[in-house]
């Protein structure tokens, strides 16, 4: 692979492990051939590495899981103001 990206975001305790199980089946089965993505809960951080074949693969996985991120922690705060 020709382009890598690693994102950690502190999160705080609990939300890690929920995105790790939200998105794990994502890492597990890409989209596309030309990235592919590592998901973990470090304690309180939750990490994604991604490694692609080019910027552009690069790119739009980081925006993708990015997406994923914000989508399950709205969500997330949602169930939170029940």
């Amino acid at each position: 692979m020709e382009a890598e990206a690693e994102i950690t975001l502190e999160l705080g305790e609990g939300l890690p492990k929920l995105l790790e199980r939200a998105l794990k089946p994502e890492a597990e089965t890409p989209a596309t051939p030309r990235a592919k993505a590592h998901v973990e809960a470090l304690g309180e951080r939750f990490r994604v590495v991604i490694e692609a074949q080019d910027t552009t693969a690069l790119r739009a996985a980081v925006n993708s899981y990015l997406r994923w991120v914000e989508g399950c922690l709205s969500a997330l705060r949602g169930l939170r103001q029940l």
